[in-house]
C-alpha cells in the first residue's frame, strides 16, 4: 500500500513536471519567434508576400473550384448512389465502402485536401466509421496533376514528361499504403451503407449553398497556413546555418519551397520523397480532420514518411526504364555527393527507421503483442 502510494506521487510529481517543462518551452518558442520577427521585418513581411502571391497565383484558382465539387458531391444525393462494381472493387482493394471510391479517385486530381475534406464530410453524415475515415486519411492525401505536372514538372524542372513521372510516382505510392490499410482493418468490421445512417437532412441548407461556404472557409484557411509558413521559410532563408540544415528545414516544412528547394539541389526522386511528406504546413492543414477522426498524429506522420519513402522508389524505378535527360531537372547547382549521399536505399532505409521509431511504443516487431495496432 505504501509503495501503490509513492508510486502515485512520483506519478503527479512527473505530471507537474511536464507541465511546466512544456509552460517553459512554449514561453521560449513565443520569445523567440517574437524576438526573430522584430529582428527581421523585412525580410517577414516579404515572406508574407510571398505566401500571398502563391495563394492568389495558384493555390487559390487550382483548387477553389475542386473544392466546391467534392464538396458538393460528399453533400448531395450523388454519394448515396450505390454501384455494385464500386463496392466489390472498394471492398477487395481497401475494404471500404463503394462510396469511398469517389473520394478516392478526386484525392488524386483535387489537391492535397480535398481528400481528406471529403472524407470528413462523408463520416459526418454518418456513411463511413470512424476507423475507416482514419485509413482514408492515411493515404488521400495527394498534391493534385495542377501542381506536380504544371507546377513541379514544367516551371521547376522544365520537363513534362518529369511531372508526368512525378505524378504516377506519387499515385502508385498512395495506392499501395491504400491496399496496405485494408490489413489494419478490424476483423469484425461491418460495412456501412451509403444510405444507412445520412444525417444531411438535418442540415437545411442547400447542398451546392453549403459547399460554396464549407470551401471558402477552408481555402482562408489552407491560404493562412501556406503564408504563416512562407515568412518562416522566408527567415530560414537568411538565417546564418549551414547549407544542409537549410536545405532540410525548407523540403519538411512546406510543399512549395521545398520542391523548389529539391529541383535545385537534388535529382528527381529526392524531389517525389519531398511532395509525397507534403510538409509540415501539410499536416497541419489537416490537423483538424486528423482530431476528427480520433487519429493520433504519429500514425499520420507515419503514412507520410511511408509515402515519401515508396515515391521515391517507385520514381528511381520508373525512371531506369524511361530516363529523363539529366539537364531537365538539374535547373540549380548540386551539391557534390559524398559517400553513399546519393544512395536513394540507404534514404529509405533511415525513412523505414524513423517510420518504425514513432510506432515503437504501441507496436513491437518480431516479438508477440497482446495489443492490437490501430490508428487510435
Amino acid at each position: 500500500m505504501k509503495a501503490l502510494t509513492e508510486n502515485r506521487m512520483l506519478s503527479a510529481n512527473n505530471k507537474a513536471y511536464l507541465f511546466v517543462f512544456r509552460y517553459i518551452l512554449s514561453a521560449f518558442t513565443v520569445c523567440t519567434a517574437a524576438f526573430i520577427l522584430l529582428k527581421f521585418p523585412a525580410i517577414s513581411a516579404s515572406g508574407v508576400k510571398k505566401g500571398i502571391d502563391i495563394c492568389l497565383a495558384s493555390l487559390i484558382p487550382s483548387l477553389y473550384p475542386f473544392m466546391i465539387l467534392t464538396n458538393y458531391y460528399a453533400m448531395s444525393e450523388i454519394s448515396r448512389i450505390r454501384i455494385k462494381t464500386a463496392d466489390k472493387l472498394c471492398n477487395f482493394l481497401f475494404r471500404l465502402p463503394g462510396c469511398c471510391i469517389a473520394v478516392i479517385l478526386l484525392s488524386f486530381v483535387g489537391g492535397l485536401p480535398v481528400g481528406a475534406k471529403m472524407s470528413a464530410e462523408l463520416y459526418e453524415r454518418g456513411l463511413i466509421s470512424k476507423e475507416q475515415f482514419a485509413r482514408l486519411l492515411s493515404f488521400c492525401v495527394n498534391p493534385g496533376p495542377a501542381f506536380v505536372i504544371s507546377a513541379v514538372g514544367v516551371s521547376m524542372l522544365r520537363s513534362k514528361e518529369t511531372g508526368i513521372i512525378l505524378y504516377v510516382s506519387l499515385i502508385m505510392s498512395s495506392l499501395f499504403i491504400g491496399i496496405l490499410s485494408r490489413y489494419f482493418a478490424p476483423a469484425d468490421e461491418t460495412y456501412i451503407s451509403c444510405t444507412a445512417n445520412d444525417n444531411s437532412s438535418k442540415n437545411k441548407r442547400a447542398p451546392f449553398e453549403k459547399a460554396v461556404i464549407k470551401s471558402s472557409k477552408s481555402l482562408f484557411s489552407i491560404c493562412a497556413w501556406v503564408t504563416a509558413f512562407s515568412c518562416f521559410n522566408e527567415i530560414t532563408a537568411n538565417l546564418n546555418i549551414s547549407d544542409a540544415l537549410r536545405s532540410f528545414i525548407l523540403c519538411t516544412s512546406e510543399m512549395t519551397n521545398g520542391s523548389m528547394t529539391a529541383s535545385e539541389c537534388f535529382s528527381v526522386p529526392v524531389v517525389a520523397a519531398v511532395i509525397g511528406f507534403s510538409g509540415f504546413c501539410g499536416h497541419l492543414q489537416l490537423i483538424g480532420e486528423i482530431k476528427k477522426a480520433g487519429m493520433k498524429y504519429k500514425y499520420f506522420l507515419v503514412s507520410r514518411i511511408i509515402n515519401s519513402g515508396l515515391s521515391a522508389v517507385i520514381c528511381s524505378f520508373i525512371l531506369k526504364y524511361f530516363p529523363v535527360a539529366e539537364e531537365t531537372f538539374a535547373v540549380g547547382i548540386k551539391p557534390e555527393a559524398g559517400e553513399n549521399s546519393g544512395s536513394l536505399f540507404l534514404s529509405v532505409m533511415m525513412l523505414f527507421m524513423a517510420a518504425l521509431f514513432l510506432i515503437g511504443d504501441d507496436y513491437r516487431v518480431g516479438r508477440k503483442n497482446t495489443k492490437k495496432f490501430n490508428f487510435y
